[in-house]
């Protein structure tokens, strides 16, 4: 078997890229148009079988009725092969324009049907599994727009690594992913290549030849990436650095030039990120050939390169000229200031312990709109502050708060990483929060085994120190927040959905509550025709951060307040080129 190395397979690589630039370009447009075909398709599936059950939407509340409902099951299997077959065809299209150097044949998309006929056959029961075990989170040799949206909602990975069991079983989760990925990653490239070859043979051939190249196949994915990486970071500061430089050692230059240059660096951004995907998909397929010896890179001609080119150049100078007049006029900068509320979440701090007094006095230095707190309802009905219903995370010893009298918890020492508290009342909290002009976000956290004292007994405690009109209240139980809403309609309530699949329930309340990977177009459109308010949890990275500053929410909860104040600063501030920067990074 012939040698080959990471820099041989980079040279082929970039020298078909260079080959097939512009044809490359005109087909990654035409898999995003179709990426945005599929999620219509997907959207109306959805729609009808979740109306065939009497259904709005899926969530944390309601999935055990789903099961229930062999319509709605049918419906989901349903979306679940249109996803997988068109994310397939994707994959089908990329890989076989990347790979045409290396076969006899031309791509004709003639061939489409015939894959299509391939995949509606028992091979589709392998590759659904291999579509979202294998691609969303781990495979970096081809990520895939769409799918790669598919992922643990953060608040469940958080709660992952609270728990050293748990996070070594995740940890180790994702090492075999990876593992496997490396492994596997021939398999839609001998698919596709093949039409003679059947999936299972497909992963079995790719299983066969990585036996022995798993570190240098690890290495050139991780190469690849890291030359992407430099390129467009290169791109992102290098050239904005270059229309600042101009404009101070040129002063009289004018505008209309520093703001071509910055048009430019939005332009190559988009066909960086472009050729990311292309030359993922493009260092695989060289490799594959490499080391299976079964053909030999060369150019074709083809009939149709320059009207591809032709098409791409237009669409590109049409671009252009769009974010050159979107920057030009400043049409992206927010003319007022950002209305979107700071929530602290469980008025989290540094140097303190969650819903403590302490994390109170803490983060009302950084000027929160309100502070995200949980109550909950003892043996002997007092109301504490506190997160989990047993102490088991931060306590000095674990016991359930609904089976525990107050003297029994507050006996209990909080400790995380080395700082001590104690579970605080409710009423010590409000009088606390009172002080300090601090309004409040209150959970009840109510379950069945739950108290129904619990919203009376807060109810009474606010009015009792006039703090009734500075708190709004939230819950994950429907029942307890849909009738505290009715028993108190000048109250602010909320229902929180910690998933959420498809449009939302409206009820009566004033505003939802969603994880943030549950933010969907679906969502906001419930929100904006039902004129209800929408909070976004738990966002505490920059990025996301900007984004909901410059968009409809109501408000985002999160862990540090200092940063998000300086965001929403930085937001009144920002122009218009750096809003098309985030937008496309988003």
């Amino acid at each position: 078997m012939t040698k080959y190395s990471v820099k041989s397979t980079l040279n082929k690589s970039f020298r078909a890229i260079k080959d097939n630039f512009f044809r490359y370009l005109f087909v990654i447009a035409l898999v995003e148009v179709l990426v945005v075909f599929m999620k219509r398709i997907v959207r109306i599936l959805l729609r009808y079988g979740l109306n065939k059950g009497h259904l709005v939407s899926i969530t944390s509340d309601n999935y055990l009725q789903v099961l229930k409902q062999p319509i709605v099951i049918l419906t989901l299997f349903a979306v679940l092969c249109v996803t997988v077959l068109f994310v397939i065809i994707q994959f089908a299209i990329l890989i076989r324009i990347v790979g045409d150097s290396f076969h006899e044949q031309k791509f004709n998309f003639k061939e489409i049907p015939r894959f299509i006929k391939r995949l509606v056959s028992v091979d589709i029961l392998l590759i659904i599994p291999y579509v979202f075990l294998v691609i969303p989170n781990m495979n970096f040799a081809m990520s895939i727009t769409y799918v790669s949206q598919f992922h643990l909602p953060e608040f469940i990975v958080s709660s992952i690594f609270q728990n050293f069991a748990l996070t070594l079983v995740y940890l180790a989760g994702n090492a075999i992913f990876l593992y496997l990925n490396i492994r596997l990653v021939f398999t839609p490239i001998i698919y596709v290549m093949n039409p003679e070859k059947r999936f299972i043979d497909a992963i079995k051939e790719s299983w066969k030849i990585t036996r022995k190249s798993f570190i240098k196949l690890g290495l050139l994915i991780f190469i690849g990436w890291l030359i992407t990486m430099i390129f467009s970071v290169a791109i992102l500061y290098g050239i904005p650095a270059i229309s600042a430089i101009l404009a101070m050692q040129f002063p009289s230059i004018p505008r209309v030039i520093l703001i071509a240059i910055d048009t430019s660096a939005i332009v190559l951004l988009i066909i960086a990120i472009s050729m990311w995907m292309i030359l993922s998909i493009q260092m695989i397929v060289v490799r594959y050939y490499e080391i299976t010896e079964s053909s030999e890179y060369h150019r074709k001609s083809y009939k149709r390169s320059g009207l591809a080119k032709i098409l791409v150049l237009t669409g590109i100078t049409g671009f252009y000229i769009l974010s050159f007049v979107y920057i030009y006029f400043d049409m992206g900068r927010m003319d007022e200031k950002s209305e979107t509320l700071i929530i602290s979440h469980r008025a989290e701090s540094p140097g303190t312990i969650e819903n403590t007094i302490e994390a109170l006095t803490k983060v009302n230095e950084f000027k929160p709109d309100y502070v995200e707190i949980d109550v909950q309802i003892t043996k002997d009905d007092e109301i504490v502050v506190y997160h989990d219903f047993n102490t088991k995370r931060l306590g000095s010893k674990n016991v359930k708060i609904a089976q525990s009298t107050l003297e029994e918890l507050q006996s209990i020492e909080l400790s995380k990483d080395g700082i001590k508290s104690k579970i605080p009342t409710f009423e010590e909290f409000v009088i606390k929060a009172k002080e300090l002009n601090q309004s409040l976000l209150i959970e009840f956290k109510a379950e069945t085994f739950n108290n129904p004292l619990l919203t009376e007994k807060v109810t009474d405690i606010l009015n009792r120190h006039d703090m009734f009109k500075m708190s709004t209240f939230q819950s994950l139980d429907k029942k307890t927040i849909t009738e505290y809403e009715a028993k108190y309609p000048n109250a602010e309530t909320g229902f929180i959905l910690g998933i959420n699949f498809g449009e939302l329930e409206i009820l009566n309340v004033d505003f939802y509550s969603l994880e943030d990977s549950s933010i969907t177009d679906d969502v906001v459109q419930s929100i904006i025709s039902n004129d209800k308010g929408l909070l976004v949890w738990t966002i505490n990275d920059d990025l996301r951060l900007r984004h909901y500053f410059m968009s409809y929410l109501s408000g985002v909860i999160t862990d540090d307040v200092e940063i998000a104040q300086e965001v929403k600063k930085s937001v009144q501030e920002i122009s218009s080129f750096e809003i098309l920067v985030y937008e496309i990074m988003r």
